[in-house]
């Protein structure tokens, strides 16, 4: 018998102590019971604390990124309405009814700009505001005298006050007076508006 009690007390665990009393060792265990859960609560807190500081990271970075898009899409848009004025058949060169490449006819570009700023003709406008919207067009002659030539004007959908994007490009051309026959330079604006 006595083997049996003596593995008996081998059964028990270390940490306990029989010795002692039972209401100071629940106490003990209480406190490092308590110790255990507010460490847990402090690295939970932690957790949260970098989830919330990558969660704002991100959209930030995201915003940033979206914002680069927009204005990447922004200039696509003004060098394709610039390649459309460009060659717009009311104001280019022709000879034998062959386009000439980045040239500009000044009769005809007169004419076209009269009749877009005529407020008689507001048809003309109509059809151009469809095509360009929220863009500003001049021709300017630099060489050898300055005069500008405002082809076209449509900002009214631009809100007033809110936050635009403008893309601008500026594109060399030869101005051909055919009355002369001769060449001056220029350069023609496209100014691109859009609301954020």
């Amino acid at each position: 018998m006595s083997n049996y009690w003596l593995h008996q007390e081998e059964a028990v665990p270390k940490y306990i102590n029989l010795n002692k009393n039972p209401m100071k060792q629940n106490k003990n265990f209480q406190r490092k019971s308590q110790l255990k859960i507010g460490e847990t609560i402090f690295v939970l807190m932690i957790f949260f604390i970098m989830m919330t500081l990558g969660a704002v990271f991100y959209v930030k970075i995201q915003s940033v990124s979206g914002n680069e898009e927009q204005q990447k899409q922004l200039d696509l848009r003004t060098i394709k309405i610039a390649e459309q004025v460009k060659s717009l058949p009311e104001i280019v060169c022709t000879q034998s009814a062959i386009q000439e490449f980045d040239c500009i006819d000044l009769i005809k570009l007169t004419a076209f700009s009269t009749m877009m700023n005529n407020q008689q003709q507001k048809q003309y406008k109509q059809y151009y505001s469809q095509v360009f919207t929220n863009v500003n067009i001049k021709v300017q002659q630099l060489y050898p005298a300055e005069i500008s030539y405002p082809l076209f004007s449509n900002t009214a959908v631009i809100t007033k006050g809110a936050k635009k994007s403008v893309s601008t490009i500026f594109l060399p051309v030869t101005l051909f007076d055919p009355i002369k026959n001769e060449n001056s330079f220029g350069i023609i604006t496209v100014e691109v508006m859009q609301n954020n």
